[in-house]
């Protein structure tokens, strides 16, 4: 992967397509002043998987953050419920945690890891596979002010 960005689900008033439909999300809208926040990852550390269970997709997203960038991602293991926007190699972004969110489920920071890194993974059972995001996500994440998630 090559972009990670989450926001908490709660300031998403709008999604246009996705869900169980198999539909592209050709639109998103946020609360006012709302933006989704890029993690910033250790590289090729990222990564997500789609498998369906008895009735839901099981959706879990997982990242490696460097202790120097725990800031950035701190607010993650608090419990709130997720929705990120996951680059792709090709380029293209899906949406995970589209229908129910995406919460904490494992969280690990190892003294004896090689690069002291902590590991994320977030899942959740929503409808549907992870939608392709047509819609332009550029204008809705913050790059700059990582900390906030």
């Amino acid at each position: 992967m090559l972009r990670v960005a989450l926001i908490e689900k709660a300031k998403i008033t709008s999604v246009t397509g996705g869900g169980n439909a198999g539909t592209d999300v050709t639109a998103i809208t946020l609360e006012t002043g709302a933006l989704f926040h890029e993690i910033v990852f250790v590289k090729k550390s990222a990564s997500y998987t789609n498998e369906l269970n008895a009735k839901h997709i099981a959706q879990t997203l997982t990242f490696k953050v460097e202790n120097e960038n725990n800031v950035k991602a701190h607010s993650v293991i608090l419990g709130m419920e997720y929705v990120a926007l996951v680059q792709k190699p090709n380029g293209k972004w899906i949406m995970l945690g589209q229908t129910n969110g995406l919460k904490c489920s494992a969280f690990t920071d190892n003294s004896a890891d090689e690069d002291g890194a902590q590991n994320f993974t977030l899942s959740g059972e929503n409808l549907g596979n992870a939608p392709v995001v047509t819609a332009d996500v550029t204008a809705l994440i913050n790059t700059t002010d990582a900390p906030a998630v």
